[in-house]
């Protein structure tokens, strides 16, 4: 494991069980409580489109949806003589990882000995259905469960049924569909509802109810039970669908307890270099109203037939719940993750509202202002509260300053323009970026509308400083910035672009410093990040913030190092990077406990503080006077509720780490 430099500030991404599911959307209009007749649901990141498969009036559809507001917007084509014939003509619909979209119908030879499992195949939304499967099957019942995973002759289509204790796995080349093979399943309707495969012709998760209430399993290929979920995390009762998703390097799985309860229960799991899955608590129940029928009547769904589907782009679960419900479900209220990103594609949205940022982006704090930060694949953005740019009658800038190569030589520590008394920034930076408070002075009196602001951009050529102007809220300038309307509690937000025009492209690892000061030089140093008592006039500018790891995926992995030494400019003053050492706990998240280690290269006295979210203090440790050397601390959460804690050390005095830590009860 990477072992993380001193005053590490870990920025995680995800919050664990902060409550319920929430709702975005129901509908009813393919729902018929007396009858069992929509069972499939499919999501399309291809053509971001929902798929049903109904029933619905005894007619056979595949009905396209929105999924921003689960409105009808088509039908795929079901005029195929196959829809036509047999007792369930269709059941399930699945998408492949190439979009191919295929269709099911539910064989029950029980009910009609002709029956045939059959499977057909819309190459695109637009095509007609290939009927690629039509078997007997031996006379036993498929169609219940239905997943398709994989891309061109590398796709398996997986089936199993009611009383089934076989799952059929199904090749499908662009040529032909035969039988890969009958796999043995661990009991009698322990994959009836739910198969969820984890990569195309490897492990798969199943689910099913019926005589048995088998648990959520995880299998190989062959139906060897590799891990069960406990009763306990996800099934009391019994429970149906299954579906595995991740968010960043969080494996999760979530659960539809249809059969009695209507509910959606999740859980976080993780398997070791051995192979050992472990589980632990992630979410429980959502309020089973909000999936009932009409929102209002929570029919019982004998057969326990739902259906799954998550969409990472709007971080969203779809539901299929059987005789009640089809849904979009919120899941920043269970797993909420990195912000500032809007509810419809995970693109930050600049608009002057603090909402946009979580905790989890908050970076520092100086003179009652909060600097926030995180990014997206193709900018960086900032957030800064209190008092900002908004000054009628004085002239200030914002500035933010990179170096966008911190193991290289290039750039200049003299800023471009005389601000402030800043002599010089403590690092090389090849790009600063400046906004100025004018021109949102002149229209604040317009109204309280977000507004934008002006500025440079200073881009070092090698020898000197080029400016470029920002003169309005289009990136096109390389960077821009919306202001609130003028009150002390809103927020100004920066985007910086990672491009040739802004940052640069490919930027993975940055040091940033950010100030607020009066452009005069004479002018004071109003904020400053990060803070090391600079406030005032002459300040020293010896820490700086350094990103290690600007990830380019919807959830970056944001570590952060505060780099300097503090308070001093003497090349000798000691670098707490070289004195201290503070890890992450383990577990992370824990339940009750954990552990924490830091090490320490000479004496001194070493303090630890837990707080929560608001800032109050929980826990303290004292260890006095402290050898050098590895040293651990047992935490023990038993008297605290689940949420999200900071851990902070002090070493003689001076804050020298934090980081953040997870407890689920």
């Amino acid at each position: 494991m990477r072992k993380l430099g001193l005053s590490t500030i870990i920025l995680l991404l995800f919050v664990s069980a902060l409550s319920a599911y929430s709702l975005n959307w129901a509908k009813y209009d393919f729902i018929d409580p007396a009858n069992d007749i929509s069972r499939g649901l499919a999501y399309s990141y291809d053509t971001d489109h929902i798929y049903v498969a109904t029933r619905l009036n005894n007619e056979a559809r595949v009905v396209v949806l929105d999924p921003e507001t689960g409105s009808q917007i088509g039908m795929l084509d079901t005029t195929a003589t196959g829809f036509q014939g047999g007792t369930y003509r269709l059941n399930q619909v699945s998408v492949a990882d190439d979009g191919v979209i295929y269709v099911c119908n539910l064989s029950v030879p029980s009910v009609n000995a002709d029956d045939h499992f059959k499977v057909y195949r819309y190459k695109t939304e637009d095509s007609a259905p290939e009927l690629i499967f039509d078997d007997a099957m031996s006379g036993m019942r498929f169609g219940d469960s239905f997943q398709a995973s994989g891309e061109g002759d590398n796709t398996y289509i997986y089936s199993s049924g009611y009383q089934n204790d076989q799952m059929v796995v199904l090749h499908v080349t662009n040529r032909q569909t035969t039988m890969d093979r009958l796999v043995q399943l661990p009991s009698i309707n322990s994959a009836r509802q739910g198969i969820s495969v984890v990569s195309p012709n490897g492990n798969l998760w199943i689910n099913g109810v019926g005589d048995s209430y088998p648990p959520a399993r995880l299998i190989g290929p062959n139906g060897n039970i590799i891990a069960e979920v406990p009763d306990s995390l996800m099934s009391p009762g019994g429970s149906s669908a299954v579906l595995h998703w991740s968010v960043g390097r969080l494996n999760l799985l979530t659960c539809t307890n249809a059969f009695l309860t209507n509910s959606l229960r999740s859980v976080r799991y993780e398997e070791d270099e051995l192979g050992t899955v472990s589980f632990d608590y992630l979410g429980w129940n959502s309020d089973s109203l909000m999936l009932a029928y009409q929102g209002t009547t929570l029919n019982n769904n004998l057969n326990g037939s739902c259906a799954l589907a998550y969409d990472s782009t709007r971080h969203a679960l779809y539901t299929l719940m059987g005789v009640n419900s089809i849904a979009s479900v919120n899941l920043n209220t269970l797993l909420q993750v990195a912000t500032p990103r809007d509810t419809g594609w995970f693109a930050v949205q600049i608009d002057g509202k603090n909402d946009e940022y979580t905790h989890y982006d908050f970076l520092d704090e100086d003179n009652y202002s909060k600097l926030y930060f995180t990014w997206s694949n193709d900018m960086v953005f900032a957030g800064l509260t209190g008092s900002t740019l908004y000054a009628p009658y004085q002239e200030r800038g914002l500035f933010l300053a990179f170096d966008t190569d911190p193991d290289g030589g290039e750039g200049s520590n003299t800023m471009p323009v005389d601000a402030s008394s800043i002599a010089q920034l403590p690092f090389n930076a090849d790009v600063i970026v400046q906004f100025e408070s004018d021109d949102y002075a002149d229209l604040a009196t317009a109204g309280s509308e977000d507004k934008w602001t002006t500025g440079y951009l200073y881009k070092w050529n090698g020898s000197q400083w080029n400016a470029s102007e920002i003169t309005g809220f289009d990136i096109n300038y390389g960077a821009m910035a919306i202001i609130g309307d003028g009150n002390d509690t809103l927020i100004t937000e920066i985007g910086v672009a990672r491009n040739p025009i802004g940052l640069g492209s490919d930027i993975t690892k940055i040091n940033v410093k950010v100030f607020l000061s009066e452009i005069d030089p004479g002018g004071q140093v109003l904020k400053v990040f990060p803070n090391n008592g600079e406030n005032g006039g002459s300040p020293v500018f010896t820490t700086y913030y350094q990103f290690e790891d600007m990830g380019d995926d919807v959830l970056p992995a944001m570590s952060v190092k505060r780099i300097g030494a503090p308070n001093s400019i003497d090349d000798t003053a000691e670098n707490v990077a070289e004195t201290f050492e503070l890890q992450q706990n383990y577990p992370n998240p824990f339940n009750p406990t954990t552990t924490i280690e830091f090490q320490t290269v000479k004496r001194g006295n070493v303090e630890l503080s837990v707080y929560n979210l608001s800032g109050q203090l929980v826990g303290k440790q004292m260890f006095g006077n402290t050898e050098a050397g590895y040293h651990q601390f047992h935490f023990d959460g038993a008297n605290l509720s689940s949420g999200v804690y900071f851990y902070k050390v002090d070493f003689n005095g001076q804050t020298v780490g934090m980081k953040k830590m997870a407890l689920l009860k």
